[in-house]
């Protein structure tokens, strides 16, 4: 299920990136230097990858537990929705945090950039849970006609979810927020 598989990751990079704090360098002014501004987002990285590390977790459902036909494949769903749930919560939370920053006034449109496609990615992931619940549902059914357009369409979301996954990691390097890129 790459779809599951994409999401995790547009909210991983999305979450990687919570938490909060100030530098020593911000003078306490509106607008920090852009030193002290990529320190402030970088510390919210780091807290907010610490957090989803410290999450247990859980591995995308296949298609046989979609269909719920056993109690193992019910409770891999379940450990799977609590623990997309945990990162959804964390990154929101991240992103209202990098996005409350006040960046100086030379970083403005590339954070306005960022809270475009941070936008653009939570549209995308509501259309992404409900393609995921259609996808569930066919699978249940046994709708065979169903499921395959389930699965074509959440395919052409993870594809539209990792294009604006970049463009986000993009406006993560221009805001110098090194810390919020993957493997960083």
């Amino acid at each position: 299920m790459r779809l599951a598989a994409v999401a995790i990751a547009a909210a991983a990079l999305v979450a990687g990136c919570g938490g909060g704090g100030a530098d020593e360098g911000d003078t306490g002014s509106a607008a920090p230097s852009a030193n002290a501004y990529a320190t402030q987002g970088n510390t919210i990285c780091r807290t907010t990858q610490t957090q989803v590390d410290a999450l247990q977790t859980a591995r995308p459902p296949t298609l046989e537990d979609l269909r719920e036909k056993t109690p193992a494949a019910r409770r891999r769903l379940r450990l799977w929705t609590e623990y997309s749930e945990a990162v959804d919560k964390i990154g929101k939370q991240s992103q209202d945090d990098l996005l409350a920053l006040e960046p100086p006034d030379e970083l403005t449109a590339q954070r306005e950039q960022l809270r475009k496609d941070l936008a653009e990615l939570d549209r995308l992931g509501k259309k992404a849970n409900e393609v995921g619940n259609r996808l569930r549902a066919a699978a249940r059914s046994g709708d065979d006609a169903a499921l395959a357009k389930a699965r074509a369409d959440a395919q052409k979301l993870a594809n539209r979810q990792g294009r604006i996954a970049d463009r986000v990691g993009s406006d993560f390097s221009a805001l110098g927020w090194s810390a919020c890129l993957p493997g960083q």
